[in-house]
């Protein structure tokens, strides 16, 4: 058996669609299935749909997600079915109506489920409270207007800034002990993600020069530090791809396409280049 590991662009582009499926699913007896909405969620489940179709009065059964038991059934109307999804691993899956007469109707991909914030980085890892911040991972975005939470320990960086789903600016919040590491935690709508010591508080005196510690990071060291994550991932996934080799990994292609695009960094003459 074969087990991805993928980054899931797709299923971005999908929950940005809005409502799942690609369109309606109606069986000869009138029972059918139009929409379901909101028609992404996240992979804990627990996300309240509403399922849009015809022919709901014969008396329903069950609404399945990928044959999963949607829960808190509530059948208002012969063409409204309210449900809580269930727990799925992040992709599109396939939503059934079943009545108690034996008949079913199921719509294709008729809902997304969307992976949690993943937390690789935070540059740079340590200073002050009052530090701008630069956080890489991947599904930052769950398509909402809000920007995610980010708590630095247990307290909540002030308005951070989502430049991209790979890319968080954030500003160190004080509260914290005056040294020490800290988790670093993206929350957002389809769950939260955590970096583990992602970032270490050091006072004034520790960093020898206060004024430069509260400096936010230059875009070009930015871009430095980045190719290093960039040069140090490639270098694991090399392992990874001899030890695991029953398993389908990202390409480096990929890996690189995405660490340029969370730190801006464009392919120039002057830009550095990773050995083939």
């Amino acid at each position: 058996m074969r087990t991805a590991f993928c980054l899931v662009p797709f299923v971005v582009l999908l929950a940005a669609c809005g409502g799942g499926g690609g369109g309606s699913s109606t069986s000869p007896s009138g029972l059918g299935i139009r929409s379901v909405n909101p028609g992404s969620g996240p992979e804990a489940g627990g996300n309240q749909v509403a399922v849009n179709g015809t022919g709901f009065n014969v008396g329903i059964r069950a609404v399945l997600f990928d044959g999963i038991p949607a829960t808190d059934l509530d059948v208002t109307s012969d063409s409204n079915i309210n449900c809580i999804t269930p727990p799925h691993a992040t992709s599109a899956v396939d939503v059934t109506v079943a009545a108690d007469s034996g008949e079913s109707v199921t719509l294709e991909n008729g809902y997304v489920y969307n992976a949690p914030p993943r937390v690789f980085a935070v540059v740079p890892q340590a200073g002050a409270a009052g530090l701008t911040v630069s956080i890489v991972g991947w599904d930052f975005d769950d398509g909402s207007t809000q920007a995610p939470t980010v708590l630095f320990g247990d307290q909540e960086s002030v308005l951070p800034q989502l430049v991209s789903t790979s890319l968080i600016f954030a500003t160190v919040p004080g509260g914290q002990p005056t040294t020490g590491a800290v988790d670093v935690t993206v929350i957002n709508g389809n769950g939260q993600g955590t970096r583990r010591r992602g970032f270490v508080y050091l006072t004034a005196a520790t960093i020898g020069n206060a004024a430069t510690a509260l400096q936010a990071p230059e875009p070009e060291r930015i871009r430095r530090e980045g190719y290093v994550l960039i040069q140090r991932l490639l270098a694991l996934w090399e392992r990874l791809e001899g030890a695991l080799g029953d398993y389908d990994l990202p390409t480096r292609e990929r890996i690189v396409e995405v660490f340029k695009e969370s730190l801006h960094v464009r392919d120039t003459a002057s830009s550095p280049r990773r050995s083939r």
